[in-house]
């Protein structure tokens, strides 16, 4: 059974092994580790102790910003990205959150489906925004959530 809980300091190397995997722009361990001093929601999934995915969003001042979200690419599909979202638009909330933006690439149709089902509203695009290698750069979605006092409960 898939566990989620905060992110830990014995977890930021198994993340950053994990994130390369996943991200064309892994996160470092440092990187991970700063989340755990700074104003942020930081959570892991785990089943038999085994690292299944992460997610971390961060308070910027005026609003929350989803930093990273990431899923085991051998356990996608099983629901583990929604759960990691739900519980962090909940830590989120209950740090008195108000809103929390996020943004995609443009060419990550299943992420863009899973937050428009979470309730998230399309604000803007950002173009040329993420580095493609040697290929150009991609678009981004902006995409937004209001959070509300209902928004803990659910």
């Amino acid at each position: 059974m898939m566990h989620i809980s905060p992110l830990l300091s014995h977890h930021c190397e198994a993340l950053a092994r994990l994130d390369y995997h996943i991200s064309p722009r892994p996160w470092t361990q440092a990187m991970f580790a700063e989340e755990l001093g700074a104003q942020s929601v930081a959570l892991v999934a785990q089943q038999d102790r085994v690292l299944l995915g992460f997610a971390i969003a961060r308070d910027q001042y005026a609003s929350w910003h989803v930093m990273t979200l990431g899923v085991d690419p051998q356990q996608r599909r099983q629901g583990y990205g929604g759960q990691l979202m739900r519980a962090l638009i909940q830590g989120v909330a209950k740090r008195g959150g108000a809103e929390l933006e996020l943004e995609v690439r443009a060419s990550n149709g299943a992420a863009i489906g899973l937050y428009e089902q979470l309730g998230f509203k399309h604000l803007g695009v950002r173009p040329r925004y993420y580095p493609l290698g040697q290929h150009g750069r991609e678009d981004a979605v902006l995409m937004g959530l209001a959070l509300g006092a209902d928004t803990i409960n659910q």
